[in-house]
């Protein structure tokens, strides 16, 4: 495997992760050290619900990217094709 390739890519990548991961951690208000049996229900349900939103969100976006990447590709090859023959 050639590190050199994947290197950039994986750095460049690490601070958006980073970066998001953490404003995801600071937005469900919870400070350490949690303790589990001390949270209400309700407030154990509202953060579920916000994180569960957030991850439908993600989701929508990442589905939305491989579908646009899919549709992009399959115009680009068959413009490759038309211009081939």
């Amino acid at each position: 495997m050639d590190v050199k390739k994947y290197s950039l890519g994986t750095l460049i990548g690490s601070f958006p992760r980073a970066f998001f991961f953490s404003w995801l951690g600071a937005s469900l208000g919870l400070v350490p050290p949690i303790v589990i049996a001390d949270l209400d229900l309700s407030i154990i349900n509202t953060q579920s619900a916000f994180f569960n939103g957030v991850l439908v969100i993600v989701l929508a976006i990442l589905f939305a990217t491989f579908l646009l990447y899919y549709v992009l590709a399959k115009y680009h090859e068959r413009k490759k094709t038309e211009i081939n023959k």
